[in-house]
């Protein structure tokens, strides 16, 4: 079931989460395409949980495995982030360069954005 879990997993965010953000970034742009993957990753991965709690709950606590959600968050981090995170850096960057020449940027995105980092756990 966790190698299940996996390959679900690593077939979303390759074969769905991928081309959409290709797709969704030359219309949308950069960060708001990739602030949509990772609401809708999240809101897959919370599914996912659910469906497969008595397994996170029991099987993975003692076999000494990470948790569902831990997993899910390594894979996205290896899968979608890694292709993406120049592009998405550089335009978080973009973002507090206008920010800081004094130009009117919507500062609740940029909160977003910066949200969606820190939820991710990097740095």
């Amino acid at each position: 079931m966790y190698d299940y879990f996996q390959d679900v997993v690593k077939g979303y965010l390759t074969e769905v989460a991928a081309p959409q953000m290709i797709k969704n970034t030359a219309t949308a742009g950069v960060l708001v395409a990739y602030l949509k993957e990772w609401n809708s990753y999240a809101f897959l991965i919370g599914l996912l949980q659910r469906m497969f709690s008595s397994l996170n709950t029991v099987y993975l606590k003692n076999s000494g495995r990470g948790s569902l959600g831990t997993t899910a968050l390594g894979l996205f981090n290896q899968v979608f982030y890694n292709q993406f995170r120049d592009i998405f850096r550089e335009g978080v960057f973009i973002h507090f360069t206008k920010d800081r020449n004094g130009e009117i940027i919507d500062k609740e995105e940029l909160r977003k954005y910066v949200k969606c980092f820190a939820m991710q756990g990097l740095k």
